[in-house]
């Protein structure tokens, strides 16, 4: 319907045209970006007098019929050949628009061309033939358009600076990126704009060195200006996010107003596990900014993470109060503070106040039932979950997901796995089910079983990470197929190479092909991610196979001290270690 509009719009505007000789403003025209001052004056340069002629409504219709066909190519070259033909700088930035979206670099240089030209005064013509032509690597087309735009925009030149930097940093070629930012900056260069965009050109082109000192410049041309402070600290960080986090702590310091500083100092802390020193900078603010929901939420996390519940419910229900668009995940996280004190009615009453539709409903129905739960039994908690109504598949395998989830922690392993078998008839198509119901097959040793469920997930979805991963580390864990279960791992890293608990796979496979210096160097990456009971156990198997015990012992203690009771570590050190 837009689309057919705007073809009526511009139609009517060129028999207006026609019949005038006047320019007519429709509102096309209205919603172009704002002129430039410098450009003022020639804003009001007259629209051709187009007559409305049968080749043009007939390219018109053209055009517009083949996008809402989606025949993308055929409608850019009919708004091409019309903007050609109108030189209307209306009929020009619909050709732009429709040849970019057609992937046609060609095309919409020459209808962007177009558009500057007849409409010299907006400066967003200019740029999007300039942006088109970085990306096309042409910036030698592209110094005189973007010097001329800079040239008009007066004391404007500052934001003017950064956008162009935006735009470049979407050019592939960073390096000549980085040289053609130079070039048109280098008038400029007191201004801390001109320094801050060639910065982040600096940066992004691999110059660490150079993109510092250029950051630093515009920091000391404007000593409280934020963008550059954030800057120098994203630099810092990425060698050192130690020191990353202490100039922000400094930043902060200079400028205690600002929210923005603080929190990036805030989120840094946390970043680098730091939370107790977190929550005093998030709670620092929270005071400076009572009605900000989103500092009001993020004290509740991390007073909730830290187990101090009143805190956690003080700052969430001031979140509640506030502007914050996201009220409902406000109420299960103040349910989920209710629960965790062990006041059922009041968790229940929270997650009950969530309306269906929302993007947490289906959340606070499996925390409803696990309140019932507590409060009844397991039975009822199960009639809860299936009592929910919902159209969505989705949905429902997530209600199913749950009640498997209930009966799992409760040590009914059985009744689990049949839950999740049943629902694979019926919802066959779905690889989070599929998935799954491997690892409950698993937990029953059912090893054929688990195998075909994985295999299933990869079929579903060949990105699964996990699925390989769980595949590789099954036939590894029973110490059969290992060429086989490496290479399922390897193939999980392709798509999750971060992942400690891949990362962890590999290394167990290693062990079981006897690579134990590859192990060990491999575990110990996985560790230096995640300190997770199961990698700790894996290294100090492998610590104890080449004869390094002390080490292994030490390992598994620190390891239980930190999660006490693990059965994990315990089965390790009653085996390996006594």
């Amino acid at each position: 319907m837009r689309r057919h509009l705007l073809t009526v719009t511009i139609a009517v505007a060129l028999a207006g045209c026609a019949a005038s000789g006047k320019p007519v403003r429709t509102a096309a025209a209205a919603t172009t970006p704002a002129k430039s001052p410098a450009a003022q004056a020639t804003s009001k340069a007259e629209l051709p007098a187009q007559p409305l002629t049968r080749d043009i409504l007939f390219k018109l219709l053209v055009g517009e019929v083949a996008g809402q066909r989606g025949e993308i190519g055929l409608a850019a070259e009919a708004y091409a050949d019309l903007a050609k033909t109108t030189r209307d700088p209306r009929v020009a930035k619909r050709a732009t628009e429709a040849a970019m979206y057609a992937q046609n670099p060609e095309m919409a240089i020459r209808s962007s061309r177009i558009w500057m030209e007849t409409d010299p005064a907006d400066d967003s013509a200019a740029q999007t033939h300039a942006s088109i032509l970085v990306s096309a690597g042409d910036f030698d087309a592209a110094e005189p358009v973007l010097t001329g735009v800079l040239s008009r925009q007066g004391p404007r030149i500052g934001p003017a600076l950064l956008q162009i930097g935006s735009m470049l940093n979407r050019s592939s070629d960073r390096a000549a990126a980085l040289a053609f930012a130079r070039k048109i900056a280098a008038p400029y260069a007191k201004l801390p704009e001109a320094n801050l965009m060639m910065a982040q050109m600096a940066f992004n082109a691999g110059e660490g060195e150079l993109a510092m000192q250029l950051a630093q410049k515009a920091v000391e041309q404007r000593r409280d200006w934020e963008p550059a402070l954030l800057f120098v600290a994203q630099v810092t960080s990425s060698r050192d996010p130690a020191a990353g986090t202490r100039y922000l702590a400094e930043a902060s310091k200079r400028a205690p107003q600002s929210r923005t500083l603080g929190l990036a100092y805030a989120r840094s802390l946390t970043g680098s596990g730091q939370y107790p020193a977190a929550l005093a900078e998030f709670k620092r603010l929270a005071r400076m900014f009572p009605k900000d929901g989103e500092i009001g939420v993020t004290v509740g996390a991390l007073a909730s993470q830290a187990g101090d519940h009143d805190t956690a419910s003080q700052y969430l229900r001031m979140a509640l109060e506030s502007d914050y668009s996201e009220k409902d995940n406000v109420r299960l996280m103040l349910g989920q503070v209710e629960a965790d004190r062990g006041n059922t009615a009041a968790a229940l009453q929270w997650f009950e106040s969530i309306q269906a539709g929302t993007s947490v409903y289906m959340p606070a129905q499996v925390s409803i039932a696990r309140q019932v739960l507590k409060q009844s039994g397991m039975e009822a908690a199960r009639e809860r979950l299936r009592a929910v109504r919902t159209d969505s598949p989705l949905e429902q395998v997530q209600l199913i997901l749950a009640e498997a989830s209930l009966l799992r922690e409760s040590g009914d392993d059985r009744s689990a796995f049949q839950v999740l078998d049943d629902a694979t008839k019926e919802y066959a198509g779905i690889a989070d089910l599929w998935y799954d119901h491997g690892m409950a097959a698993e937990r029953l040793n059912m090893l054929d079983v688990v195998e075909t469920s994985l295999r299933r997930v990869i079929e579903l979805k060949p990105d699964h990470a996990h699925a390989y991963n769980a595949l590789g580390f099954s036939l590894a864990d029973r110490n059969v197929r290992l060429l086989e279960a490496r290479g399922y791992i390897e193939q999980a890293l392709q798509f999750a190479p971060e992942d400690p608990y891949i990362i962890d796979s590999l290394g167990w496979v290693q062990f079981r092909l006897g690579e134990y210096d590859e192990a060990e160097k491999t575990l110990r990456r996985a560790m230096s991610i995640k300190d997770d009971p199961e990698v700790v156990a894996h290294l100090a198997e492998v610590l104890v196979k080449r004869g390094k015990a002390a080490e292994a012992r030490n390992l598994i203690t620190g390891g239980l001290r930190k999660n006490p009771g693990n059965s994990v570590l315990q089965a390790v050190q009653a085996r390996l270690l006594p």
